[in-house]
């Protein structure tokens, strides 16, 4: 009996391709013209500390209105001194949320001004509810891991969500991204895409800096792990980096670095509102020198080197 209801089941899932789902267009109809100008560039950071060069760079908003990060220590100080230049800085919630541990961070967030989550970058489902019904949020960026892949997914998102800035996936190619946003060209929230970044790989429970620590204590992170300087080495001597989040999850990104920064005028060219460079473990200085290029090279055409680069799915798509 059990293997002849596999057989079925089997059999039901393979016929699932020749089904049709209609998603009516017409359901997404709303008022336009509300899109706001949120710049040109937008980056995301591990650690706050990573902004403290560029916090130097002269007349940086000119670019840059929004900066995200993962980081919510010292962060209401960021997010006063950004303020004061003219920048939103913008908390980003984790990639994986369970049930249980919403209570927990909530008790961090509390403690910072309320006005820091007028806006929230998202990853997860639960996390719009949480956001909105704790601390009032009105705005919401969706970030990649949404997959955003067809036009419409984007309209889903701006209705439902509020979304104000919306992150493409990173699997498809620069057709595929023409084809949406021609599809779109009055809609209400600006479209990024990740042009920098080592994009991750695998998020898992798993936690590979206990096994070294031996007396890891799952409520708290020891000091070992929030050193954040492991990696995977594979086969070929690659290093892959990992990083933890406070609930202990790893986080593995991938060892060579996303880089379509010499593509940045033909990608505002498809579309695209807004461009985005992820940093991980990159310091200050290194932060600031690859913004500088990107901004120089939109501001005064000056070619970066394109020696090399990995332009990931952008040429190619998954497919």
């Amino acid at each position: 009996m059990r293997r002849k209801a596999i057989v079925k089941y089997e059999e039901y899932k393979l016929a699932f391709s020749e089904k049709r789902i209609v998603c009516p267009f017409k359901n997404f109809s709303y008022q336009n013209g509300k899109k706001v100008f949120n710049g040109k560039i937008t980056l995301k950071v591990h650690q706050n500390s990573q902004l403290d060069k560029i916090l130097e760079y002269p007349n940086i908003s000119e670019f840059i209105r929004e900066i995200y990060t993962e980081d919510f220590n010292l962060l209401e100080k960021y997010y006063n001194n950004l303020k004061a230049i003219g920048i939103k800085l913008i908390y980003s919630a984790l990639g994986v949320i369970r049930n249980e541990e919403y209570s927990v961070l909530e008790k961090y967030l509390s403690k910072l001004n309320d006005e820091i989550f007028n806006k929230v970058q998202i990853s997860t489902w639960g996390s719009k509810s949480f956001f909105k019904s704790k601390f009032d949020t009105k705005k919401f960026n969706i970030d990649t891991y949404f997959n955003i892949y067809n036009s419409y997914s984007l309209k889903f998102f701006e209705k439902y969500f509020n979304a104000e800035d919306i992150t493409l996936s990173q699997e498809i190619n620069k057709f595929e991204i023409k084809n949406i946003l021609d599809k779109l060209k009055e809609r209400n929230s600006n479209v990024d895409m990740i042009i920098y970044g080592h994009t991750r790989s695998m998020l898992t429970e798993y936690c590979a800096m206990g096994v070294l620590t031996k007396d890891c204590h799952k409520d708290r992170r020891c000091a070992e792990c929030a050193r954040s300087d492991y990696a995977l080495k594979d086969m070929e001597n690659r290093e892959f980096r990992l990083f933890q989040d406070m609930f202990c999850r790893t986080e593995i990104r991938n060892h060579i670095a996303l880089d379509l920064r010499t593509d940045i005028k033909e990608i505002f060219e498809l579309g695209v509102d807004r461009v985005r460079l992820d940093f991980t473990y990159e310091n200050s200085m290194m932060v600031y020198k690859i913004l500088k290029e990107c901004i120089d090279c939109l501001k005064y055409s000056r070619e970066i080197n394109d020696r090399n680069r990995f332009k990931g799915h952008y040429i190619n798509s998954v497919s």
